[in-house]
């Protein structure tokens, strides 16, 4: 392992020592594990297992324990080792890990599924770098998202060229009304508009925001609600409404992700 990757993987220790990972099957597909290849090993024996959350001093696995097992386990018979396989690049060869660990403790999984249990592993030593490293760079990048899903991005006349918006065909719909509108500001989790209305018309309200992108398809409407409306005034005559919207996570889709973040790339 070459040197700055070593010291990458004592920052991750530091910072990340006891933040769990669950492993969702993207967390899985994004760092390579073969689930088919892990295994507690413990008193000579290979038991197949699932690995449920992960730390850098201690894993949550799910595994089927026989009777003389959880007897050894009682006794006190702890020492225990987590095999794990992950996938490596340009070869058809799997990376092994093995981390020393005592048994914790185990609970039944499920009262139906006998013998299948949650067994908490703590490690007797500091995991292999190649595991840190994994696992630091999941949590790196969540933190990254985080940060970023609260970075705004302010929408003038010279950002809307590089982001290659018709600024002329901008709206938000609410009530079935289709209202021009004047983008402000943008993230990954929602944006700013300058619209004509009244306070009482979108407050609170379910709200689209168009935006139409010149050589991009795939974005269309981002849906959402309106978090917090507050009135312009220019003169007695004309007034505006600056709107906070907030998308729903679950329908922003990945063309916008991938916009906002070449943009914030720059």
């Amino acid at each position: 392992m070459a040197t700055q990757t070593r010291h990458r993987c004592d920052e991750y220790y530091r910072m990340y020592l006891d933040h769990d990972v669950s492993f969702t099957k993207e967390i899985i597909k994004d760092i390579g594990l073969i689930p088919e290849k892990n295994f507690l090993r413990y008193g000579g024996e290979n038991i197949p297992c699932i690995i449920y959350s992960a730390s850098m001093t201690r894993s949550r696995i799910i595994a089927q324990l026989r009777a003389p097992i959880c007897e050894k386990i009682g006794l006190g018979n702890k020492t225990a080792s987590l095999s794990l396989a992950f996938k490596r690049e340009k070869s058809q060869d799997p990376v092994s890990l093995f981390i020393n660990s005592k048994i914790a403790g185990f609970t039944p999984y499920k009262s139906d599924i006998p013998g299948v249990n949650f067994v908490t592993l703590t490690y007797m030593n500091k995991p292999p770098d190649d595991f840190i490293y994994k696992l630091g760079t999941v949590l790196s990048e969540r933190s990254d998202e985080t940060k970023r899903k609260e970075e705004r991005i302010p929408v003038d006349d010279e950002t809307t060229k590089t982001m290659n918006l018709q600024t002329d065909k901008i709206w938000v719909f609410c009530d079935n009304k289709q209202i021009p509108c004047v983008l402000k500001d943008i993230s990954f989790s929602g944006a700013k508009v300058i619209t004509k209305g009244q306070k009482e018309f979108f407050a609170n309200k379910p709200i689209k925001l168009v935006l139409n992108i010149s050589n991009l398809d795939g974005i269309s409407a981002m849906i959402g609600k309106v978090v917090y409306c507050e009135e312009i005034v220019i003169n007695k005559t004309i007034k505006f409404i600056s709107l906070g919207l907030a998308f729903d996570k679950a329908k922003i889709p990945d063309s916008y992700k991938e916009w906002v973040q070449s943009f914030m790339n720059k």
